[in-house]
């Protein structure tokens, strides 16, 4: 349980549509009370191969506790291992948010939002790039987002492991408003209501393999993944490399 403050002020946002920008704010102060509850039985927390963390954690911004933004914020997660031999383990892991704006604030400011895609999501896509856009083709993020991954991973030497995987994953609302050709949120229930709605729509996917390289600080890791299903539209690439150090997940 805790309570923290922080500052945040957005600069240089390439995004070209007031639509999408409408009634946020570039620069505030946060203050927000946060529990969560974390229950974890990893054998290790670098390279786990046995064991499961799960996590549930609900987070309140108000003015009454000095915030300028006001929001409710939940998230979840729960990540498994299972040794299959001696040197294959399998790794599933499912993640979760929800944000939400209260009292007078009509959406969420872009710096406080859900995001997908890269090294640790969906690794068929660019950072950041799987959700909602504005007319350029920048991403704005989301007010909800689902991940799923799916690995398969085998020792070949004491520090050489591969893996096979692959993820699930989207942000909802899964389009914005800009995308759509419409004008900008102004009622807060509507923005709730398609998130709502579109809360486990436009799953995107990618089926990959990755090279890890053990190190005594966590893996040094390259993933190669596949986008089944890019769309023209949204310039999406046909697969992505990820450099990066630890685990997906």
């Amino acid at each position: 349980l805790g309570y923290s403050m922080r500052w945040t002020e957005t600069k240089d946002i390439e995004i070209v549509s007031p639509a999408v920008t409408a009634g946020e704010d570039d620069a505030y102060n946060i203050a927000s009370i946060k529990a969560q509850v974390t229950w974890d039985t990893r054998n290790d927390i670098f390279f786990p191969s046995a064991g499961y963390r799960n996590f549930l954690a609900a987070e309140v911004a108000d003015r009454v506790i000095g915030s300028e933004i006001n929001l409710v914020r939940f998230s979840a997660g729960s990540r498994y291992f299972r040794p299959l031999t001696k040197k294959m383990i399998f790794g599933i892991r499912y993640s979760t948010g929800l944000a939400l704006p209260v009292r007078n604030q009509v959406t969420i400011p872009l710096a406080e939002r859900f995001f997908n895609g890269g090294e640790n999501t969906v690794r068929s896509f660019e950072e950041s790039m799987l959700g909602p856009l504005d007319v350029a083709g920048n991403p704005v993020g989301g007010m909800a987002f689902n991940v799923i991954n799916v690995e398969l991973r085998r020792r070949i030497t004491s520090k050489i492991v591969l893996s096979l995987f692959t993820d699930f994953g989207n942000v909802s609302p899964n389009r914005s408003t800009a995308e759509k050709g419409e004008p900008p949120y102004t009622d807060r229930s509507q923005l709730i209501e398609t998130t709502l709605k579109e809360y486990f729509q436009d799953f995107r996917s990618a089926v990959g393999i990755g090279i890890q390289y053990l190190l005594p600080v966590g893996p040094v890791r390259l993933d190669f993944a596949i986008n089944p299903d890019p769309r023209q539209e949204r310039y999406e690439e046909r697969y992505n490399f990820h450099f990066s150090v630890g685990m997906a997940f």
